[in-house]
């Protein structure tokens, strides 16, 4: 489910329970994500289109699908904290 904050602010909420969290998009001049881990739910915010994508801390339901986010720039993705084997993190800067 989605739920319009205002024009600009949608919280993007998962449906697939436990292991994943919900995410905010901020749809001003600068696209910014805060989580990446809503699932399926995420491709309506059309990650290829976001410039910023903002880890609120690298617990895996938090980064789950930073590897959608092909054009963001995200603060921090190649460090120890956010390793994901095979998700591309995996320790290695970019």
């Amino acid at each position: 489910m989605i739920h319009k904050i205002n024009e600009l602010i949608s919280i993007y909420f998962t449906d697939e329970g436990f292991g994943r969290s919900n995410s905010v998009l901020i749809d001003d001049n600068v696209r910014v994500m805060i989580d990446s881990g809503a699932g399926k739910i995420t491709q309506q915010a059309r990650p290829e289109g976001v410039d910023l994508l903002v880890n609120s801390h690298c617990h895996i339901d938090h980064v789950w699908d930073n590897d959608l986010f092909l054009n963001a720039h995200i603060p921090g993705a190649s460090n120890d904290l956010c390793y994901l084997p095979g998700k591309g993190y995996d320790n290695k800067a970019p």
